[in-house]
């Protein structure tokens, strides 16, 4: 749905948070040049974040869906206290995402461990299968030497 890492929804949620907390009159108007502002200078930073994903992850935190029309006017309608807690639950939403992640990719990473460890093991084991044969015919060709003489 939105083409931005966990990590950077974390980030944006986040400061969009503090966005919301800072304006002092919740107007339409002001919420929307707040909002491009915000956009233009994360977009200025890093172009690949492309300001579309900003809008869209924005609309789809404040009302459930990416392309709802003005988002300004959106805010203002259910008023500031209601914005703010949205983008609270929006932010233990991507941190508890976060660390799921995390912990999935520590256990992934453990059991390629554990994998990694068992294919190796079986290497070791069918090498020295491999070889007990070779070095027994040498002991008994040395064996059979030794008889000789």
């Amino acid at each position: 749905m939105f083409f931005l890492e966990e990590e950077t929804k974390k980030d944006i949620i986040k400061e969009l948070n503090q966005l919301f907390n800072n304006i002092i009159e919740f107007s339409a108007d002001d919420i929307n040049r707040e909002i491009s502002y915000f956009v233009y200078r994360k977009y200025e930073k890093d172009k690949r974040m492309g300001n579309v994903n900003i809008y869209k992850l924005l609309k789809f935190i404040i009302t459930g869906d990416c392309d709802s029309k003005n988002i300004g006017e959106v805010c203002e309608y259910i008023g500031k206290t209601e914005v703010i807690s949205r983008m609270k639950s929006a932010q233990l939403l991507t941190s508890n995402k976060l660390n799921e992640n995390n912990k999935l990719f520590d256990e992934k990473k453990m059991k390629k461990r554990e994998l990694i460890s068992k294919v190796n093991l079986d290497k070791v084991k069918l090498i020295s299968e491999e070889i007990k044969p070779i070095e027994k015919k040498k002991i008994n060709k040395s064996l059979s030497n030794l008889n000789k003489n």
